[in-house]
């Protein structure tokens, strides 16, 4: 029990800087990077039951060089590996409000089965055009996702993504006009001896524009995230390349931790009985 609590002191370090730095740092409010999405667009997955996923990111534009005066902390968690639900708390030119996604698996991937999930994202009667970035946060964004992992020659498994929505995952000029509300992406996860983790590498188009990003996630849980969105912009009608920088963290490996030592003081008291009832027999 002690080194669990010293294991969860030593997480708590990792996680408080992320909400000191969401707070104090003037991020972009998005949905980047959430646990179970790639850079901007959902999944057909959900968080597990009892995962945490909190933190923050901020994005800097390419013709300012300036990131926007907008703060968020978000929050997500996953129910009966079933449901995720997210909140994030913006606030912007000294006005906070609270906004909810809500994401909801129908069905688990299985054999020739992919994942697939519905969901709707910015919740909030207060998220009004001219208070936030209408692009970014346009209300009641209503989804469904599909998820596949496939095992391939060369490159093994690489995880495809595709989905439609609308609202803020549609629009009306570029890229947007041709896809109409479709979103997809493709992901592929790597485990360099060099990176001490994982890296996830992705590629999406938002039914917006085209995002790329990087993700790492360490063996302590800490996350660091990189990307870039809208980089079909040169070629697009008034929108520049954004920059994004991000830091969360979960809590999945301490619950994978402290279910392999369940598992492994299960196996322990089994073969002490064991042990225990050979004993006796040997006496006997």
């Amino acid at each position: 029990m002690i080194t669990y609590l010293g294991d969860y002191c030593r997480l708590l370090r990792y996680c408080c800087p992320i909400v000191l730095f969401s707070l104090c740092s003037p991020p972009l409010a998005t949905p980047y990077f959430r646990d179970s999405g790639l850079m901007d667009i959902p999944t057909g997955a959900v968080i597990e039951h009892g995962i945490i996923d909190v933190g923050t990111n901020f994005a800097f534009l390419h013709r300012t060089g300036i990131p926007r005066k907008e703060a968020v902390i978000r929050l997500n968690f996953g129910i009966f590996d079933r449901v995720e639900f997210g909140m994030a708390g913006v606030q912007l030119n000294q006005k906070s409000f609270l906004m909810a996604n809500l994401k909801v698996l129908l069905f688990r991937e299985a054999g020739k089965m992919p994942n697939v999930a519905v969901g709707v994202e910015n919740i909030g009667d207060k998220i009004k055009q001219g208070l936030i970035d209408p692009m970014q946060y346009k209300r009641k964004s209503t989804f469904l996702a599909v998820s596949k992992t496939f095992n391939l020659p060369r490159v093994h498994q690489i995880s495809g993504h595709i989905g439609i929505g609308n609202n803020r995952f549609s629009e009306d000029r570029g890229i947007g006009k041709v896809l109409n509300g479709v979103f997809l992406g493709i992901s592929k996860d790597f485990q360099p001896r060099f990176a001490k983790g994982e890296l996830t590498l992705c590629l999406e188009t938002d039914g917006r524009g085209i995002n790329a990003g990087v993700r790492h996630r360490g063996n302590t849980g800490l996350q660091i995230h990189l990307g870039a969105e809208a980089l079909d912009a040169p070629v697009s009608d008034e929108k520049e390349i954004r920059y994004v920088i991000g830091v969360s963290w979960s809590n999945r490996e301490i619950m994978r931790q402290i279910a392999e030592a369940k598992r492994l003081a299960k196996q322990a008291g089994r073969l002490a009985t064991e042990a225990k009832s050979a004993v006796k027999t040997g006496k006997e």
